[in-house]
């Protein structure tokens, strides 16, 4: 009876996973990002990007993209577009919507 009901917590737990570990990488914190800021304010304030594009170099991306708590229609993603080292464009794609909507 014990390892059923250790199981089922495992699977409680696991299923409450976000796509950002980083605490504090909430909606708000993320329309605090703002074009002109640095790589590194945005990497503080959203911790690492759960991809980045070109791959493989987080400090030198084009893109990084971190991942929008789910909801009934999955999940969406948000991008912030480096030009350097500095915020040149900031975006959101939520799983419902097909399209990226700049800000």
């Amino acid at each position: 009876m014990k390892i059923i009901v250790l199981a089922f917590s495992l699977i409680a737990i696991t299923g409450c996973s976000t796509p950002n570990p980083h605490s504090s990488a909430t909606n708000a914190v993320y329309e605090q990002v703002t074009t002109g800021m640095t790589r590194a304010q945005v990497y503080a304030l959203l911790g690492p990007p759960r991809s980045v594009r070109p791959g493989g170099d987080v400090d030198h991306c084009k893109s990084a993209i971190w991942g929008i708590p789910h909801n009934s229609h999955g999940w969406g993603r948000w991008t912030v577009h480096f030009d350097g080292d500095t915020v040149s464009d900031v975006s959101t794609a939520h799983a419902t919507a097909s399209f990226s909507a700049s800000r």
